[in-house]
């Protein structure tokens, strides 16, 4: 993606959603390559307002993805919070958590910022899902930073993570930064990362254990042999499912599922 953010206009976006809604889809995801920084380009920042209008348009899930730590304000999460059927969840994409490392991606957000959206969430009544995307590798990265992202995830536990190893593309200004690291070595870190969060996932999400959970029936696993859907915790195709017993469930719609057991990423019960 090259160039300017350039945001549609809100009367698009909204006539469109009404679109959406008519034919009867239940979950819209609200996504661009910088989610919440909605509207910036054309003067001030109107992404809780146009998350507002959205909800009122009666979609069961409202969803939120690529929301970065520095133009998710506290009006979008007082939106958040305001409205139930906007989804508990955010999909934060920090790449890295080092200042140092944060600067030479030339992203525009600190450390100190992400701990300050994540203490906020994580003190919220409603209980949130986090999800991050992070990467290994990337030019200048010592094994000191990346210790510091291991230290970070260990404390700023994360609901579901991805991490990516860098590989340089001609044509960006990391091609022309110094110190690059071995593909193996970003590969190996990469690697690292996701065998600690699948431990940290195991342990994080058995708090759902024992709760039930308004889900959406997504179809019917063979090898399994249940159903699998997504609660509001998990977003399509990047996060994991649920898979569980049950009669009378039709694909498409919502049903209760109890949660009894949490395995990795995935999460497996019964309807109620």
């Amino acid at each position: 993606i090259r160039g300017p953010y350039v945001s549609r206009e809100l009367d698009s976006l909204i006539n469109e959603a009404k679109t959406l809604k008519e034919q009867g889809i239940k979950e819209i995801i609200l996504t661009a390559q910088d989610t919440t920084r909605y509207g910036l380009d054309k003067g001030e920042n109107q992404f809780a307002v146009l998350l507002e209008e959205i909800a009122n348009l009666g979609f069961d899930w409202v969803r939120i993805m690529y929301a970065y730590p520095s133009t998710l304000t506290d009006d979008v999460i007082n939106v958040m919070e305001r409205y139930e059927n906007i989804c508990k969840y955010i999909d934060m994409p920090i790449q890295h958590s080092e200042n140092k490392m944060l600067s030479l991606m030339n992203r525009h957000y600190t450390k100190e910022d992400m701990i300050n959206v994540i203490n906020r969430i994580r003190s919220s009544k409603y209980d949130w899902a986090l999800r991050t995307t992070l990467m290994c590798g990337f030019p200048g990265e010592t094994d000191k930073e990346f210790k510091g992202m291991l230290r970070f995830i260990d404390e700023y536990k994360f609901d579901n993570l991805g991490v990516f190893a860098f590989s340089l593309e001609e044509g960006t200004p990391a091609v022309d930064l110094p110190n690059k690291c071995r593909q193996s070595t970003g590969q190996n870190r990469a690697d690292s990362v996701m065998l600690r969060q699948g431990e940290i996932a195991h342990s994080f999400n058995s708090r759902r254990i024992g709760k039930t959970y308004k889900t959406l029936v997504e179809g019917f696993d063979e090898e399994q042999n249940m159903y699998f859907g997504r609660t509001e915790f998990l977003a399509p195709e990047v996060d994991g499912r649920v898979y569980f017993s049950g009669e009378n469930v039709k694909i498409g719609e919502f049903t209760q599922v109890y949660i009894d057991e949490a395995f990795g990423y995935d999460f497996f019960g019964r309807v109620l």
